[in-house]
């Protein structure tokens, strides 16, 4: 069976002090007990989030961010194009992962 879980990684608005990041792991604490939520990982500049999509949501997971007050860095808005060309290597990186397509593999 495959592993179905998703890792995403959350851009700090602006490096977390020590103390700051003691304060939000506390506020994050709550978060870890969430269903779908396997493990919450908090550095000075990212926070990482593996979570099971079919139990939890991101919305959910980054609405939570927020009612915590968790300075996440804002993504600047992307046009029609753009949303498009990120979607489309999103969809290829969950289906490909890092490995080569079989016609790479071909006349060796």
């Amino acid at each position: 069976m495959d592993n179905q879980n998703s890792l995403k990684i959350v851009e700090v608005e602006k490096a977390l002090s020590e103390d700051e990041q003691k304060d939000y792991r506390l506020k994050l604490a709550g978060l870890a007990k969430v269903a779908g939520v396997i493990s919450i990982c908090l550095e000075s500049e990212e926070l990482y989030l593996e979570y099971d999509p079919y139990k939890c949501s991101i919305e959910f997971i980054q609405a939570e961010l927020e009612k915590i007050g968790f300075p996440t860095k804002k993504k600047k808005k992307q046009n029609f194009f753009q949303k498009s060309i990120t979607r489309l290597a999103q969809e290829n990186q969950e289906s490909y992962s890092n490995k080569k397509l079989e016609c790479c593999n071909l006349n060796k």
